[in-house]
């Protein structure tokens, strides 16, 4: 397929709608490689990295949007995250077993779900949560954009062994009537579309196949590739966090503490002196990664 791994809006001329395409291939079987997940976590993952490629293709300003849908039940976490240039990671915790077909409601038990956007250079550091009362990702994102947005949206996700898709579309400002029988429309026609069309169709053939007596816009794909943010400092702040007596009791039996980022599994290690040095410096400012 020609249009793996990417991001493509589009809009419709005569409907105060716009729409968006994530396609994850290359980039979702990157990430599935870090940490074996049983199938049903391996679908909403998918789902999630494409859901969060939505803000990040909406995004006016550049910045890093993260999404976490965060529970009490068997899933302790999701979390995926994707910056300003389309460099998505993801990563699930879990404790325990699920059924082949679990929902998100119970896979997560009492959950919520946190959006946080985090600007690049200027602007102002922004962060939702709502609970998780759906019974799967989409269903939670429409209700997230009627909620704080005011704008109705429709979520439609696929995925498979080694792709994950999403199509989106949503309101745009506009009379408030003409708006409602416009996105009824497309939303309408959307909803005919099957999984395996979404998996296995181009972004053109789907919107031909929808929408072909619609005037739509079609802008350039942007391309989506895997990408993570472990940095020294944040491995440093992931040695802080444990404490320096903690430290030494470690260096005592291994002659260097290794630090893996658990997104990429990229390992950093830290001597004695390395140790020594960082706590006589005190705290950095990076947020930490999790310490192995």
């Amino acid at each position: 397929m020609s249009d793996q791994d990417q991001i493509q809006r589009f809009i419709f001329d005569n409907h105060p709608v716009h729409g968006m395409f994530v396609r994850l291939d290359n980039t979702f079987q990157t990430i599935l490689k870090q940490k074996s997940y049983p199938s049903v976590l391996q679908r909403l993952l998918g789902e999630a990295m494409v859901t969060v490629g939505f803000f990040s293709g909406m995004a006016k300003q550049q910045g890093r949007f993260t999404l976490q849908f965060q529970g009490d039940g068997v899933i302790k976490l999701i979390s995926v995250r994707c910056t300003y240039d389309f460099q998505l990671r993801g990563i699930v915790k879990w404790e325990g077993d699920l059924v082949s077909e679990a929902s998100l409601h119970e896979a997560l038990g009492q959950g919520t779900l946190v959006l946080t956007y985090e600007p690049e250079v200027h602007g102002e550091r922004y962060q939702s949560i709502v609970s998780v009362q759906s019974y799967s990702i989409g269903e939670s994102l429409e209700i997230f954009f009627q909620q704080s947005e005011q704008r109705a949206a429709r979520i439609i996700l696929a995925c498979n062994d080694h792709r994950a898709v999403g199509l989106l579309l949503q309101t745009m400002p506009g009379d408030e009537y003409q708006k409602q029988q416009s996105f009824e429309h497309v939303v309408q026609l959307a909803n005919t579309l099957t999984s395996e069309e979404l998996l296995n169709l181009d972004n053109a053939t789907i919107l031909h196949r929808l929408y072909h007596q619609e005037q739509v816009r079609v802008f350039t794909p942007q391309p989506v590739r895997f990408g993570c943010s472990c940095t020294i400092a944040r491995m440093e702040n992931a040695l802080l966090s444990i404490g320096k007596d903690e430290a030494l009791d470690i260096l005592e039996k291994h002659a260097m503490i290794d630090v893996t980022c658990e997104f990429c599994h990229r390992q950093y290690q830290f001597d004695s002196i390395d140790v020594e040095n960082l706590f006589a410096q005190g705290d950095v400012s990076e947020p930490p990664e999790t310490l192995h």
